[in-house]
């Protein structure tokens, strides 16, 4: 598993965006894989279930 900490420190992380717009697209696409991968855990959990 990712270590978040490690990720915010992570000065390299940060060199492979060119600009604000390119870290702020990056972040847009990983909220909604977020928010996807949230929901069909919670499917899943919910089908599980029955």
């Amino acid at each position: 598993m990712i270590n978040k900490e490690e990720l915010l420190n992570d000065k390299e992380f940060y060199k492979s965006f060119k600009n604000g717009e390119d870290l702020t697209s990056f972040f847009k696409q990983m909220h909604k894989r977020a928010v996807e991968h949230m929901l069909n855990a919670e499917l899943d959990a919910h089908l599980d279930h029955q």
